[in-house]
C-alpha cells in the first residue's frame, strides 16, 4: 500500500471511529487502539509533510456535532491532551518545557487521575450556572444544560469567597462500575442493545433527549480544570477553591515540586487502579503555574503544559483454539490464531496474527495452549507468552502443504516463509491483486470494492486484469445484483480508466516493492511499455537509480510467461500515455525543483490539494522562510513569513496567480 493511500485510509478510519465513539457512544475499537492509530498517522504525516491538512484527525479535537442538539461556543477552546505511554516520553515532555521556558529551577507539577468519562464545560456567570456543553469539536459543544441539572456534584450556584463574575469549570462525567452493570442488566431485560463500557453508557445517558432522570442521577461530575479563568495564580489554588464552591475533586490529586515524584505517583495509581469504583485510563500531569501555562500555550489540538500518561492495556489469559491460514496478495501464507474470545479495553478479541512459522516455533506454541494476549503498543492483538504450566491435550501446529484456497503446492523460500506461487490462478491472490489494480493509484475504477470484486471472481467474469474491460452493463447488473444506473456508472468508470499514465499502469501490476514513488521512477526511466518489458537485470544505471531488489522483482515479474501475456492483453485494450514528455515539459514551470513555502489561507483550494499538486511538479514544500526558499505562495491572512520573504527578495505570488498555474499544469498529473 502506498504512503498516500495509507494516510488517507487512516484519516477516513479515524474520523469514522471518532463519529461512532463520540456521537453514537458505540466504539468500534478500543481507546488504546485509537490512540496508536493516531500515533501512526502522525508519524506518516511527518514523513509526507505535503499531505498534512487542517482537517486531519491529528489536527482536530473531539467529535462531529450532532444535529439534534443546540450548539454552544466555548469561551476558550476545549482541547484534548497529548497522549504518551512511558516515563521516557514524560521526561522528553518536561525537557521541552524547560527549554521553551528557558527555566532552570524546579517545576511544580500536579498529578491527577485521567477519568475515562465524558468531558463537559460548565459556564457560570454572576455565581449562576448559565449552560453546560460537551467538548464537541473543541470550539463548539452540544448543549446538555437540561440534563446536567440532574448530575451529582454540579452546583447550580457557586457560594463562598473569590467567585469570579465569569468562569468556565471543566471536568469529566463518569458512571460507577456498579451502576454500569445495573444499567446493562436493565437493557438486557428490555431486549435492548447494551453498552460496551461505562464511558459510553455515561455519554449515552448524558446526550439522551428523553431526559431519563433516574439514570442521569447516577452520573457524577469530577471537576479537574478550567477554561476561561481570572485571578488565579496556579492550578493548586484553583482546585482548593473548587472544593469550597461545592465541586467534587477526587482526593488522589497530588502536587509535587519534583518531576521525579511523578513515577512514584504512577506506581501508586497502577496498584490502586482496580480498587476505584470508576474507570481510569491513565494519569494527567500539568504544570502548576497558570502564568507558565500561558507562556507555553497550545495548538489546535492540545495544550503544551499538560499531558496524559496512559496505561497500557491489560494482559489477558485465553486459549488457542485453532490456527487458520490466510493467503496474501503476494501469495505469502500467514497463520492466524483463533482464540477463545476475551475482552480487552472493551473490545472482544477472537483472533491474533501469528506472523510466520519461525515465531510459532520460537514461542513453542501448540493448539490448545493457554496464552497471554496483549494490545500494548500494537494495533493488532498479539500473543506474547505461552503458559506452559497449564499445557494439556495440545496439538502440533502444522503448516499446510497445499494452498487452502486453490490447492496449489505451497513453496518455502529462503527466509522460511511459505507461499503459494499460483498467482492469478489462486482466487485469494486474484481478489487482492484486483483490488490493488482498481485502486486510486492504479486504474482508479469506481464501484469495484471488495464485495463486487469477489462476486465477479466467484462468477468467473474476471480471471485476468484485461477481463475487466470486456464487462458490460447487462453482466454487471445481473451478477452483482445492482441497478442499471449504478452498473452504467461502473462501465463509464472502466471506459474512462482506459487512458492511464504509465506510472499508474506500473503500480497497478502489483509488483513486489513497487509502490507509487517507485512506479514514477520506473516510468520516468523506461518512458515506454515496450522498453519496460525488455528490462535488463544487469542494467547498472537502472540498479543505481532504483536498487538491485526492485530491478530483480521487475525482471522476474515481466519475464513470467503468465504476467507477460497479461501485460500484452492489457496493452491491447488501454491507452498508456507517455509521462516523460509531460515531465520534460513541466520542467519549464516556476515550481519545478524549487523550495516553496505557503502562508495564509487560500479560498479555492485546501492545503492538502496544493501540497499534492506541488509534489507532483517535483517541488519541495517547506515550513519556514530561509535564503534557500525560491517562492512564497500567499493567501488571505499572511504574517511574518510574508515580511521575511520581502526582506530576502524571495519571489511572492498570490492566490490568483497560483490558480493560473494550477489549472494550466493540473492535467499533467
Amino acid at each position: 500500500m502506498s504512503l498516500i493511500i495509507k494516510i488517507e485510509k487512516l484519516k477516513f478510519l479515524l474520523k469514522k471511529y471518532s463519529y461512532f465513539y463520540y456521537n453514537l457512544s458505540s466504539p468500534l475499537i478500543s481507546d488504546l487502539e485509537y490512540d496508536y492509530l493516531v500515533l501512526i498517522l502522525k508519524k506518516l504525516e511527518k514523513k509526507f509533510i505535503s499531505l498534512n491538512s487542517l482537517n486531519s484527525p491529528t489536527k482536530n479535537v473531539g467529535s462531529f456535532l450532532s444535529p439534534y442538539f443546540f450548539k454552544i461556543k466555548h469561551l476558550t477552546p476545549m482541547l484534548s491532551l497529548k497522549n504518551i505511554f512511558s516515563m521516557k516520553e514524560y521526561f522528553i515532555f518536561i525537557k521541552k518545557i524547560y527549554k521553551k521556558l528557558n527555566y532552570s529551577k524546579k517545576l511544580n507539577v500536579s498529578c491527577e487521575l485521567k477519568f475515562d468519562g465524558v468531558a463537559v464545560n460548565l459556564l457560570y456567570k454572576n455565581n449562576k450556572l448559565i449552560h453546560a456543553a460537551t467538548r464537541g469539536n473543541g470550539f463548539f459543544g452540544e448543549d446538555i444544560t437540561e440534563n446536567i441539572l440532574n448530575v451529582k456534584f454540579v452546583p447550580l450556584y457557586l457560594f463562598g469567597k473569590n467567585v469570579p463574575k465569569l468562569i468556565e469549570i471543566r471536568g469529566e462525567i463518569v458512571l460507577l462500575r456498579s451502576d454500569f452493570l445495573n444499567l446493562n442488566n436493565y437493557y438486557k431485560n428490555k431486549n435492548k442493545n447494551i453498552f460496551s463500557n461505562a464511558r459510553n453508557a455515561a455519554s449515552g445517558i448524558l446526550r439522551t433527549k428523553k431526559n431519563n432522570i433516574e439514570f442521569l442521577k447516577k452520573l457524577i461530575f469530577f471537576c479537574h480544570s478550567y477554561g476561561y479563568i481570572k485571578y488565579f495564580k496556579n492550578h493548586y489554588n484553583f482546585i482548593k477553591q473548587c472544593k469550597l464552591w461545592g465541586f467534587y475533586v477526587h482526593n488522589s490529586i497530588k502536587f509535587f515540586n519534583s518531576i521525579n515524584s511523578v513515577k512514584e505517583f504512577l506506581n501508586i495509581i497502577l496498584k490502586k487502579r482496580y480498587f476505584f469504583q470508576f474507570d481510569i485510563d491513565g494519569i494527567v500531569i500539568k504544570i502548576n503555574s497558570i502564568f507558565k501555562q500561558k507562556i507555553l500555550g497550545y495548538n489546535r489540538v492540545f495544550p503544551f503544559w499538560a499531558i496524559a500518561l496512559k496505561f497500557n492495556s491489560n494482559k489477558k489469559k485465553t486459549k488457542l483454539l485453532d490456527v487458520e491460514f490466510k493467503v496474501g496478495k503476494s501469495g505469502i501464507i500467514t497463520p492466524i490464531a483463533i482464540l477463545k474470545p476475551v475482552n480487552i479495553s472493551g473490545v472482544n478479541i477472537k483472533k491474533a496474527l501469528l506472523y510466520n512459522k519461525n515465531i510459532i516455533r520460537k514461542m513453542d506454541l501448540y493448539i490448545g495452549d493457554f496464552v497471554i494476549l496483549v494490545r500494548s503498543g500494537d494495533v493488532i492483538p498479539k500473543i506474547i507468552n505461552v503458559i506452559k504450566s497449564l499445557r494439556k491435550d495440545v496439538f502440533y501446529i502444522r503448516f499446510p502443504k497445499f494452498c487452502p484456497i486453490c490447492n496449489n503446492k505451497i513453496i518455502k523460500n529462503k527466509n522460511n516463509l511459505y507461499y503459494c506461487n499460483a498467482g492469478l490462478n489462486c482466487k485469494a491472490q486474484l481478489k487482492k491483486k484486483f483490488l490493488h489494480f482498481v485502486s486510486f493509484n492504479g486504474f482508479n475504477i469506481f464501484g469495484l470494492g471488495k464485495k463486487n470484486i469477489t462476486l465477479l471472481i466467484k462468477n468467473n467474469l474476471i480471471k485476468n486484469f484485461s477481463d475487466l474491460f470486456y464487462l458490460n452493463v447487462k453482466k454487471i447488473s445481473f451478477f452483482l445484483g445492482i441497478g442499471k444506473k449504478l452498473s452504467s456508472n461502473i462501465i463509464i468508470s472502466i471506459e474512462s480508466s482506459k487512458k492511464i499514465k504509465f506510472s499508474n499502469f506500473i503500480y497497478s501490476l502489483c509488483i513486489k516493492d513497487v509502490g507509487v514513488v517507485m512506479s514514477k521512477k520506473l516510468a520516468f526511466y523506461f518512458v515506454f511499455v515496450k522498453f519496460f518489458l525488455l528490462i535488463d537485470i544487469n542494467d547498472k544505471k537502472l540498479i543505481n537509480y532504483v536498487g538491485i531488489n526492485v530491478v530483480k522483482n521487475v525482471f522476474f515479474y515481466v519475464n513470467s510467461i503468465k504476467n507477460k501475456k497479461n501485460i500484452l492483453n492489457l496493452i491491447n485494450v488501454v491507452n498508456i500515455y507517455n509521462e516523460n514528455k509531460e515531465t520534460k515539459y513541466l520542467k519549464n514551470n516556476i515550481f519545478y525543483n524549487k523550495n516553496i513555502v505557503l502562508t495564509g489561507k487560500l479560498n479555492k483550494l485546501s492545503r492538502s490539494k496544493i501540497n499534492f499538486f506541488l509534489l507532483n511538479l517535483k517541488a519541495n514544500v517547506k515550513n519556514f522562510i530561509s535564503k534557500n526558499i525560491k517562492l512564497l505562495i500567499v493567501g488571505n491572512t499572511y504574517g511574518k513569513k510574508y515580511e521575511k520573504a520581502k526582506e530576502l527578495n524571495i519571489k511572492i505570488i498570490n492566490e490568483k496567480e497560483f490558480l493560473f498555474f494550477y489549472f494550466k499544469y493540473k492535467i499533467y498529473y
